[in-house]
């Protein structure tokens, strides 16, 4: 063990916990509690804090206790580890959130006191405090995927990979269990208001994914939906079991099934009963990847869906809400992970074919499919018919769910693609117009409170510009925010 480390992560702990008691202390502030199920007309501008180190927790203590009101109404601490076995109360050892994927420097306590007042701060300044599980990082089987995961798992860096148990493997099952009730455990031990479920495991969609019949012959898939209608209809289980098997697309049964066992393990809890629950959303993951069709074509995308070609989690949660619309329904909020997108390939980067490679335009077709299949106004049944020609025309159904839906801005350097001109980076300007055009939205997420400005890039965004503005968007009307705050401070 470094005991300089150790002794001076200690003194941070210390000095954290102690400098939100004395602002707590001193000062009179409304503690009504955050109610646990956010008003459906409510919007949301979500902030997430990526936590690696206790400076990190550090400084967002100390920007928070400076300013008499926020600019947001809503923290996300990331990012805990999926596979949480050895959780012990009152201590973050093996959490994988602030450095402690192992026992780490042995302060594990001190750090969940840290944490735990930190988001007791975050919540008397009516910001409600969320818990981040995965990320990219901990959605990563290095064994799987290791080129796309990074750089091996170093104990000296403190770096490591982790990915979700699956409740539906019997290899698994029991392992999975404890883990998402631990998770559980450690969201009402903190005291935080929800837990944010960002699944980014591309890998297990790719590895257990199968054939999708009608990508061969499209709209004359007229054996397989005669197989269909005979059966009773399309319904999500017919679909996968008649129309799945060859074809050159695929779909994702087992990741689907998967998800579900996972949300069903955290949302059923007892513990959980009060606990909000939100999603780091795939842009790509509404969309119907069942579709009778060749390919992703306009204006079919909003009637008849379009295809999967593995690399993504595309269509993941429209399958989620085909499979068990109740699950869905139980989040507050899905935030659609709208950056990292690319602008350079219109085959690999366009949301259909031919469609929009700029950031603004992007942002909108994902968006809209979100609306138009999952909080349609005009919600129906999946539709199977053959014609007198044979022509096959299959209408997937369409859903209204209770979440909210949000968007989402990344303020740093884009991370993908590697070529610097594909890259799409927010700018000033950019904010500016998105949040004109998504304005009627229910909020935005916004990837992460200390990104560093990209200066190589001329009218490049700051986070506290983009918070600001998101602010005057969405929350101005409401008396306990400050939409000109002075936060967060500068990252040098």
């Amino acid at each position: 063990m470094d005991l300089k480390k150790a002794s001076f992560n200690s003194i941070l702990y210390v000095a954290l916990i102690l400098s939100c008691s004395l602002l707590l202390f001193s000062k009179s502030i409304n503690t009504e509690p955050t109610s646990t199920y956010s008003d459906q007309n409510e919007k949301i501008v979500s902030v997430y804090l990526l936590i690696d180190t206790p400076q990190q927790l550090q400084k967002y203590v100390n920007d928070l206790a400076k300013i008499q009101k926020p600019n947001f109404n809503r923290v996300i601490f990331s990012f805990v580890r999926p596979t949480l076995i050895d959780y012990q109360s009152g201590n973050l050892a093996t959490t994988g959130i602030l450095g402690y994927y192992t026992d780490h420097d042995g302060k594990g306590a001190q750090a969940f006191q840290a944490l735990k007042t930190a988001i007791k701060l975050s919540k008397e300044k009516h910001i409600q405090a969320f818990l981040s599980v995965g990320g990219s990082n901990y959605s990563c089987n290095f064994d799987v995927d290791k080129e796309v995961c990074g750089p091996p798992s170093s104990l000296d860096k403190n770096h490591f990979y982790d990915w979700f148990p699956d409740p539906t493997d019997p290899s698994q099952a029991s392992i999975a269990k404890t883990c998402y009730a631990n998770l559980i455990k450690l969201a009402d031990d903190l005291g935080v208001d929800g837990i944010d479920f960002d699944y980014e495991e591309f890998w297990h969609a790719d590895k257990f994914a199968i054939n999708w019949s009608p990508s061969g012959s499209g709209e004359w898939s007229i054996d397989i939906a005669n197989t269909i209608i005979k059966e009773g209809g399309p319904s999500y289980n017919n679909l996968m079991k008649y129309a799945t098997g060859s074809g050159s697309s695929f779909v994702m049964p087992r990741t689907v099934e998967k998800v579900d066992a996972i949300l069903h393990a955290m949302i059923d809890a007892p513990g959980a009963k009060y606990l909000k629950f939100a999603a780091a959303a795939p842009p790509v993951g509404a969309r119907p990847i069942t579709g009778f069709v060749f390919n992703d074509r306009l204006p079919d995308i909003y009637t008849k869906g379009g295809l999967w070609w593995k690399g993504n989690l595309k269509g993941l949660w429209y399958n989620l809400a085909s499979y068990d619309e109740p699950i869905v329904s139980r989040f507050d909020s899905l935030g659609l992970m709208t950056y990292d997108l690319c602008g350079d390939n219109q085959a690999l980067c366009a949301p259909y074919a031919n469609g929009p490679l700029d950031l603004p335009g992007q942002v909108s077709v994902y968006m809209k499919d979100y609306l138009n299949w999952l909080k349609s106004d005009d919600v129906s049944k999946p539709l199977l018919t053959v014609d007198n020609i044979g022509k096959v025309t299959f209408l997937p159904a369409k859903y209204h769910i209770k979440s909210k839906i949000q968007f989402g801005f990344e303020v740093n350097q884009p991370g993908y693609p590697k070529n610097v001109n594909g890259q799409l980076q927010l700018t000033n300007q950019l904010v500016d117009q998105i949040l004109q055009q998504q304005k009627e939205s229910d909020g935005v997420i916004i990837w992460q409170m200390y990104s560093k400005q990209n200066t190589d890039v001329p009218d490049a965004t700051t986070t506290k510009y983009t918070i600001n503005q998101s602010c005057k968007t969405f929350i101005a009307n409401d008396s306990r925010y400050d939409c000109n705050a002075d936060f967060p401070s500068s990252v040098k």
